[in-house]
């Protein structure tokens, strides 16, 4: 089950949608993950073993760089509750994406094309 905004900018048309939670995302991340989809990393820390759960949640993600936004769902391998490993999430300008805070997103976000606020417009559950 997951959930959903969109936010756009009134002045340039800009818009991103934003997913959240574990809904539509039904993949076999140990095998993707020692096919190397995520790098030596991943391999690494599944093989070091007592892996408890491995999943993957959509969140929305900014671009400190360039400013862009979009959802994505960074793998996660956990070991005795703590978190062993997670994928980094990279913009299309290749630098690191960082997590949207909830705070951010209760305020306006600015628009990476032309700098204004964008608004949140509306919100969509799913299973």
């Amino acid at each position: 089950m997951g959930h959903g905004c969109d936010y756009k900018c009134e002045s340039c048309g800009y818009a991103v949608n934003f997913q959240f939670g574990g809904g539509r995302i039904l993949h076999d991340y140990k095998k993707m993950i020692m096919d190397g989809e995520y790098g030596e990393r991943a391999i690494e820390v599944l093989e070091e073993g007592d892996t408890g759960h491995i999943y993957a949640s959509w969140s929305p993600y900014v671009c400190g760089s360039c400013g862009s936004y979009r959802s994505d769902a960074p793998v996660v391998i956990e070991r005795s509750g703590k978190r062993a490993y997670t994928s980094p999430v990279k913009c299309d300008c290749g630098k690191r994406m960082r997590r949207v805070n909830e705070s951010e997103l209760k305020g306006e976000l600015t628009c990476p094309k032309c700098g204004e606020r964008m608004s949140n417009v509306g919100g969509y559950l799913w299973d």
